[in-house]
């Protein structure tokens, strides 16, 4: 599933909420994340590297994360720069060299440290105080996370996975690679609703996803697909309906996919 170690992720969403209440950030253009580091002794640089998108390297209470200069989207940058600054408020006792690659950043499967520095870094980017109100008044679906994501200007990505945990329906984000399930998010940290979607899942034909995948087809609107397209481990009979939006994440090999379930 997404997370592991509830309490681990908790802590880190809370280390960011008090950086946003520290600065008393009220507004998302508020968020510079670079001036957030050097408050905390961290100087950002933007330069040449190699098989990583960030570093962070740490001396005592000092700090630099330099950044790859060629990331061409602002919303990647600014990512790259909170997760290496996650690191460095939350894993000084691990390691004071921290390299992290493309993957370590869009990846909510793998390490307990990366999706730690993920979540703070989603939390710092899209507080909660400021992120909460705007979903709970819209409807889910792509769409809306497209504006969340230009309003807080972060990536469709990570403001996809803001807008499910901040959601008050029952939804769950997506990303799927080479036509099998890379991870999964939903707001229900503990999982009581039961739902499961199996690790490198094949994307099922009747999904609207596997069209991103096979035609490009990408809905204009949210469309009930079959139960069994994402959800094929249901243990018992449940009443409910499950509507989805995919589309492919422009030049990125994944699709994302965001699912509305209504019922029991």
């Amino acid at each position: 599933m997404s997370l592991r170690k509830h309490d681990n992720f908790e802590s880190a969403r809370q280390a960011a909420s008090a950086l946003i209440k520290k600065f008393a950030i009220a507004d998302p253009s508020e968020i510079v994340v670079e001036d957030i580091a050097m408050a905390q002794g961290v100087l950002v640089l933007e330069g040449k590297l190699r098989g990583c998108e960030a570093r962070l390297v740490r001396r005592k209470d000092r700090g630099i994360i330099r950044v790859r200069d060629d990331i061409q989207s602002d919303g990647r940058k600014k990512f790259a720069v909170a997760h290496e600054l996650g690191h460095w408020e939350l894993h000084g006792d691990i390691s004071q060299f921290h390299v992290c690659t493309e993957t370590d950043l869009r990846n909510y499967s793998g390490s307990n440290p990366e999706i730690e520095a993920n979540t703070f870094a989603g939390e710092l980017l899209m507080p909660s105080s400021l992120l909460r109100p705007l979903c709970r008044s819209i409807e889910p679906s792509l769409s809306a996370i497209k504006n969340l994501a230009e309003k807080f200007a972060t990536s469709l990505t990570v403001s996809a996975i803001r807008f499910v945990e901040e959601q008050r329906e029952n939804c769950i984000v997506v990303l799927s690679e080479n036509g099998r399930v890379a991870w999964w998010r939903t707001k229900d940290k503990d999982n009581s609703s039961g739902l499961w979607i199996d690790s490198k899942q094949k994307i099922h034909q009747d999904s609207a996803a596997w069209e991103c995948f096979h035609d490009g087809i990408v809905a204009t609107k949210m469309q009930r697909v079959p139960t069994v397209a994402w959800f094929q481990d249901l243990r018992y009979q449940r009443r409910m309906e499950v509507y989805e939006q995919s589309m492919k994440l422009g030049t990125y090999s994944g699709v994302l996919t965001l699912l509305w379930i209504l019922g029991d």
